[in-house]
């Protein structure tokens, strides 16, 4: 792999970066059927180029019994259940457990998506800005509870500084060598490199 492919700063690297997940469980809302389940797959696919790349990943969701839900089958089968952080504060920041995780994971740039951007995303989003990280909220990796929410909550997080990404432009961000072998830090979840001819 080219060893000068983390140098570029407006690029996000896997060195820096970590990935946040929040409420992507059963009992969160989304404005469709179909928008949950496209933000699920993006998910999942952010979730695999993570631990392909050795990104840190933070999993999070709020757990009272108004909002209570399992987190999808398909996370935890990515993430043992332990990890997953379980907390009854709307905003993640507000919970010592995550932010304890946050500032453990040591990483400057945080990745975000999840289920209820205008809620609980927005809310982790604007408290790391405040707290000084360079924040990316995933568009197509989050759902509100209506279209209308999920804009107007990215319009309201891009405004107060965070960047808008696409799950696709994140796992090429991290990616980066196109010709790095199966299994390296270069190389694409679930893809395999062109075999070099002899």
């Amino acid at each position: 792999m080219n060893k000068g492919v983390h140098k570029y700063r407006n690029l996000i690297s896997t060195l820096d970066a970590a990935l946040v997940i929040i409420d992507d469980r059963e009992g969160v809302a989304s404005s469709s059927g179909a928008a949950k389940d496209s933000e699920l797959v993006r998910v999942v696919e952010l979730m695999k180029a993570a631990s392909a790349f050795a990104v840190p990943v933070i999993v999070t969701t709020i757990d009272t019994e108004e909002f209570a839900g399992q987190v999808s089958e398909l996370l935890l089968d990515l993430v043992r259940g332990s990890e997953v952080i379980q907390r009854s504060a709307a905003n993640p920041w507000d919970d010592d457990a995550f932010r304890n995780k946050i500032h453990t994971v040591d990483r400057s740039r945080l990745v975000i998506a999840g289920r209820c951007t205008e809620v609980s995303v927005t809310f982790a989003v604007l408290s790391a800005l405040e707290e000084g990280f360079d924040v990316y909220i995933v568009k197509d990796a989050t759902a509100g509870t209506s279209q209308q929410h999920h804009e107007t909550a990215i319009e309201r997080m891009v405004q107060a500084g965070a960047v808008p990404v696409t799950t696709r432009q994140i796992i090429f961000e991290w990616q980066r060598d196109l010709g790095s072998e199966p299994g390296s830090q270069g190389s694409p979840p679930g893809k395999k490199s062109r075999q070099k001819k002899p």
